[in-house]
């Protein structure tokens, strides 16, 4: 036991070297890939504003943000389910997360918002949910969104089919 602490007391003075001076290894993580979102079906029509439920969430950080953006989308005519904050965060402008049957109400609200990243998951029912990140500042002026409801959905470029 005392040559341990001799040794540990030579390595705390500096008069011997630490075999293990080397500074410690971060190892970086690559940032999450998200698959290209489904295309729409050939034909398909947006779905209305009234059969469009959304669940809006906070991945900004800003108080209040989901429930604001909520009420105006309630103001546009869409059925808003409920308000909450995402955990973790979110980077982006907003992320549309949706289950197959909510493939026309996806693109629905992917209208109302710049840059949106569409994400295909396996919920069974139509909700979609909004997770509005840290680069979102307002939704797109109804004035300018250029959905038609007798014209038929169009993917984004790189889109599955």
């Amino acid at each position: 036991m005392a040559v341990a602490g001799l040794g540990a007391a030579a390595v705390y003075t500096g008069v011997v070297n630490a075999p293990f001076a080397r500074e410690f290894t971060t190892l970086s993580t690559p940032a999450p890939t998200i698959a290209a979102p489904p295309c729409p079906p050939e034909g398909t029509l947006p779905a209305t504003y009234a059969e469009t439920q959304v669940r809006v969430l906070n991945g900004a950080g800003t108080a209040g943000l989901a429930g604001q953006v909520g009420n105006e989308l309630v103001a546009r005519g869409f059925v808003v389910v409920g308000a909450d904050n995402f955990a973790g965060g979110y980077a982006g402008t907003a992320l549309i997360r949706f289950g197959e049957a909510g493939l026309r109400a996806a693109y629905t609200i992917a209208a109302q918002v710049e840059a949106p990243v569409l994400e295909l998951d396996r919920r069974a029912d139509p909700t979609v949910d909004l997770v509005l990140g840290s680069a979102f500042t307002t939704l797109v002026d109804p004035t300018v969104i250029t959905l038609a409801p007798d014209q038929a959905l169009a993917g984004p470029p790189g889109c599955i089919p």
